[in-house]
């Protein structure tokens, strides 16, 4: 799911994978090696860089549909992976960088881990990752990050009550980690993903994306899912993604993600062609789907647990300039490997004052946030610097 034109990464999350990597700061090392770290960074569905939100008109008006760029937002029934000719994977790949010793180790690395994770069943394999970044997790530097954060999140909370939510969330992302690595598993058996109706606001969803839709998720549950779950709602969501330094892991996790973005893959590295083509992509009918949690430098301030936190503002961008609706979705963990998907709408206002707008739609959809986390707060990524100046 979407980012947008910018730079930085985030520690310990994934991009296909686990959290998205990106904090707008300098790249990081996840706890768990560098095997995770590629496979975490790789997540489509993440968040927009750009500066001021008056300044995200970014030449909207010529961004008029092409054929290249226009596509449904709705394809019927959707299938566990689209036709033969895939989605379009745009611009800004790493396979032109040189080849390092270290990008194959990597790389082999990751191959490893998946093989080896494979040769189990998927609730066996869940089970054992979760269990093993709990038990490890704790004992590394990222633990006082997520003591700290959930400390400014929850004060009224006792130091064992918060203690017991950074381990559960650790496991979570652990189970997180390796299920991305099985989502042909996961796609296989619908019975694992448990669908609201297909109605909102008393509206079929597909009444929603007939003339576009930005689809907004958090890092919660599993958020790997929320495409594959659009996809059997009768959505064919497009992602932007972040492609990794490393060009074979990033040949090999890309792959494993073409699939469940039928309506395209889209690099960061386009810069602000990205904008011009998720615009145009969205003015066509097209469902463009935005993991819009985390900390953007240069993005806009809101309100977050009560203090102020750097958010992007480019699902509200795209639906201000496109006059889209926005729902947001999330993937809730039910136990084990299986899961439930809620669905809310979330209003962007529309008013002379864009910029206003913006800021408005940002926070709103970062209040919705909010109330979701404190729902299950086990569920959500706590090592990420949401609120680091």
């Amino acid at each position: 799911m979407p980012e947008a034109p910018r730079s930085g990464r985030y520690a310990g999350q994934g991009a296909g994978l686990g959290r998205s990597g990106s904090t707008g700061g300098g790249q990081r090392r996840t706890p768990h090696g560098s095997f995770t770290k590629a496979a975490h960074r790789v997540h489509v569905m993440d968040r927009a860089a750009t500066r001021d939100p008056a300044d995200m008109t970014i030449d909207t008006e010529s961004a008029h549909p092409t054929p290249e760029t226009a596509s449904s937002g709705t394809d019927g029934p959707a299938r566990a992976r689209p036709a033969a000719s895939g989605p379009v994977v745009s611009g800004g790949s790493s396979a032109d960088r040189p080849i390092r010793f270290s990008h194959r180790l990597e790389a082999a690395g990751l191959r490893l881990a998946t093989g080896l994770m494979r040769l189990l069943p998927l609730d066996a394999a869940s089970w054992f990752m979760g269990t093993c970044w709990r038990l490890v997790a704790p004992l590394t530097r990222r633990q006082r990050r997520v003591e700290a954060h959930l400390a400014l999140a929850f004060p009224e909370k006792s130091a064992d009550e918060r203690r017991a939510i950074a381990l559960a969330q650790w496991e979570n992302l652990g189970r997180t980690f390796v299920e991305a690595l099985m989502l042909d598993r996961i796609a296989a058996d619908p019975s694992r993903i448990a669908l609201p109706p297909a109605v909102v606001d008393g509206r079929p969803l597909t009444d929603f994306a007939a003339n576009g839709l930005v689809l907004v998720s958090l890092h919660a549950g599993n958020w790997e899912l929320a495409t594959l779950a659009a996809m059997r709602m009768g959505l064919s969501p497009a992602g932007v993604y972040r492609p990794l330094s490393n060009p074979l892991s990033e040949a090999v996790l890309r792959r494993e993600r073409e699939p469940y973005y039928p309506g395209g893959l889209f690099s960061r590295r386009e810069g602000s062609a990205l904008a011009r083509r998720i615009i145009q992509r969205t003015r066509a009918g097209g469902a463009t789907a935005i993991v819009a949690d985390l900390r953007e430098a240069g993005g806009v301030t809101v309100r977050f647990f009560g203090h102020p936190a750097s958010a992007t503002p480019f699902p509200a961008m795209i639906a201000r300039t496109t006059g889209v609706p926005v729902l947001a979705g999330r993937v809730i963990r039910t136990g084990g490997a299986r899961f439930r998907v809620e669905i809310e709408p979330v209003p962007i206002p529309h008013t002379p004052d864009k910029a206003a707008d913006i800021q408005a739609g940002t926070q709103a959809i970062h209040d919705l946030f909010e109330r979701w986390i404190r729902e299950r707060p086990e569920q959500w990524f706590w090592p990420h610097p949401k609120w680091t100046p």
